[in-house]
């Protein structure tokens, strides 16, 4: 079941994980329950900077930003509670896209590398073996996105995927998760 899987992962991360210092047992940084989640700037001011690229042909998958009437779109067909906060509107090498999902959603920049890791190894290219996943954090279609269009911003905008996998942690955190 492929939100048992996520779910799977996400717990054995956070279970498992040696969280960083300031981070919780949950690996969870700064959220509290309920409260909204950083700004993009605000998130964006709390990474480490680099120029380094540990996975270059993601590199252009790390500067795409959706344009406002992607969002648009993706917003009205969502039905994830946190949904409307997702914007992908980040760009930066690989960890820096990491660090600013994890930081926007007051997750451990180390649970979100730990994830990728285990979901694509930093490969924004993956296609999951049913061809249904994709991206960083394998979002699924039907489950996370439905259409070409929505769900091909998901395998081309590396910020796009990690923030909306932080707002999906995020809501199973605050209970909220539907599905």
């Amino acid at each position: 079941m492929p939100v048992a899987r996520l779910t799977l992962i996400a717990a054995a991360a956070l279970a498992l994980l040696a969280a960083p210092a300031r981070a919780d047992e949950t690996g969870l940084v700064s959220a509290q329950a309920g409260q909204p989640p950083l700004s993009d700037a605000a998130a964006a001011r709390k990474v480490k900077r680099s120029s380094f690229e540990p996975r270059p042909a993601n590199t252009s998958a790390t500067h795409r930003v959706p344009t406002k009437a992607q969002l648009s779109a993706f917003h009205r067909q969502s039905d994830q509670p946190y949904s409307h906060w997702v914007t992908g509107r980040f760009r930066g090498t690989t960890d820096e896209v990491m660090q600013w999902a994890g930081a926007k959603w007051g997750l451990a920049p180390d649970l979100v590398r730990a994830v990728a890791a285990k979901e694509t190894w930093w490969r924004m290219s993956h296609v999951g073996d049913n061809g249904d996943s994709f991206g960083l954090f394998q979002v699924r279609r039907p489950y996370h996105c439905r259409g070409t269009r929505i769900c091909g911003l998901f395998r081309r905008d590396a910020a796009l995927n990690a923030d909306y996998w932080g707002s999906i942690i995020r809501s199973y955190f605050d209970g909220r998760r539907r599905g």
